[in-house]
């Protein structure tokens, strides 16, 4: 063995071993303690001595801290400058402007009648910035021939209605004496048929030729009137 190994043995049987206690030699543990006695109704926890000498305090209620809004919610209040809020006095008016309140500008004067131009012809003068006014036309200066020759015209057209007219007018006629002597009588329809008229119309030829002594009336059966032809003696 080395004298490292004995300083070792020699240490550790030096070194006591604990000694445990026996369950006899044990220390008994303190009893808990009993618990305090409720008060009764009506009464506290303190004793008599302790409410003699401790005085009641009243507290105060605590008082509510005002809610102020964000700096940034309220609107900036904007003194009024006093300057801006005078105003200037208005002067009183007088006797002859008591009815019409007072105008920035005064009434122009009225303007003068311009003098009509002269029916000479002549061309009127220039304005003051330069440009011309047209020269107005009378009726003598106007051109005649231009309706002239459509007075001709309107008339010629004229003319050839009133012919044709006519010419279609003798045509009915012939076509209802015509009927009226190949049958010996004629009515209103069929005169309406043979000219293509309305019956008023045909009416209208029917008492034209009855009052000229060409036909003559003998009958009516409504709608119907009839007339008979009068022979030339």
């Amino acid at each position: 063995m080395t004298e490292e190994d004995n300083k070792i043995q020699d240490a550790s049987a030096e070194t006591p071993e604990p000694v445990q206690p026996s369950p006899e030699e044990a220390p008994a543990s303190p009893a808990p303690p009993a618990p305090a006695p409720l008060p009764a109704d009506g009464e506290t926890s303190l004793s008599p001595m302790d409410s003699e000498a401790i005085p009641p305090v009243s507290i105060p209620p605590e008082p509510l801290a005002p809610v102020s809004a964000p700096a940034s919610a309220l609107p900036e209040i904007i003194a009024p400058d006093s300057t801006d809020t005078e105003e200037e006095p208005t002067p009183p008016l007088t006797k002859g402007e008591a009815g019409h309140p007072p105008t920035d500008s005064e009434p122009s004067p009225p303007l003068a009648n311009p003098e009509p131009f002269a029916n000479s012809g002549t061309t009127p003068p220039l304005a003051s910035n330069g440009a011309g006014i047209a020269p107005v036309r009378s009726k003598a200066e106007e051109p005649d021939n231009f309706p002239a020759r459509f007075k001709a015209k309107l008339k010629e057209l004229s003319l050839l209605g009133v012919e044709k007219r006519r010419r279609q007018a003798d045509e009915r006629i012939e076509k209802i004496l015509g009927f009226a002597r190949e049958h010996n009588r004629i009515d209103n329809e069929d005169a309406r048929k043979l000219t293509g008229l309305s019956d008023e119309r045909v009416r209208h030829y029917l008492d034209e030729l009855e009052k000229e002594g060409k036909l003559e009336q003998f009958g009516r059966k409504r709608p119907k009137v009839f007339y008979m032809p009068i022979r030339d003696k």
